[in-house]
């Protein structure tokens, strides 16, 4: 039976559409293949235990968070997610999402691999719908992050242009 690896950092956890809509396309894939879920062991983003999905096993790896900064966090574990991504079993069919499904399927040795892009985040873009002193702020958190950003950005062109399947959401 082939294997299909899916890679979320927030893997096995309801905490959004993706989730959720990756979870349904998992169990249908399920009586064809072998599904093997990997994700952080994710602690302060949220209440994770109330999160957790059900007869759903996720392999975890530890990862260093920082919440309020999702765009270093993305940088400073980039080294951890190579890590445990490089060692996969290269014949499997690697699915990932999510804003560091961009660097996992970079780092994915084999030729099957699938990319959800969800939305503009994962892109590198942060949109401003605010205003007035709120848009002012963002404005600076978003200079802030800019270098991050283009981390995010640069592994996102390479996610594209390495001829992976990928799939929006939207235009």
């Amino acid at each position: 039976m082939k294997t299909i690896i899916i890679f979320d950092k927030y893997a096995g956890y309801m905490v959004g559409g993706a989730q959720r809509s990756l979870t349904l396309l998992v169990d249908a894939l399920k009586k064809d293949y072998t599904v093997k879920w990997i994700g952080a062991d994710v602690k302060k983003s949220f209440t994770s235990k109330n999160y957790k999905i059900k007869n759903v096993e996720v392999t975890r790896f530890s990862i260093i968070e920082l919440p309020t900064f999702p765009y270093l966090e993305y940088v400073i574990n980039r080294r951890r997610v190579k890590k445990y991504i490089e060692q996969l079993d290269s014949d499997a069919i690697f699915i990932t999402q999510g804003l560091w499904g961009n660097m996992a399927i970079n780092f994915f040795k084999g030729n099957k691999k699938i990319l959800f892009i969800r939305d503009e985040y994962q892109l590198g873009s942060i949109p401003i719908i605010e205003s007035g002193i709120k848009q002012i702020i963002k404005s600076i958190y978003i200079l802030l992050n800019s270098l991050f950003l283009k981390s995010i950005s640069n592994d996102t062109k390479k996610a594209i242009s390495n001829k992976n399947l990928i799939i929006a959401n939207s235009q």
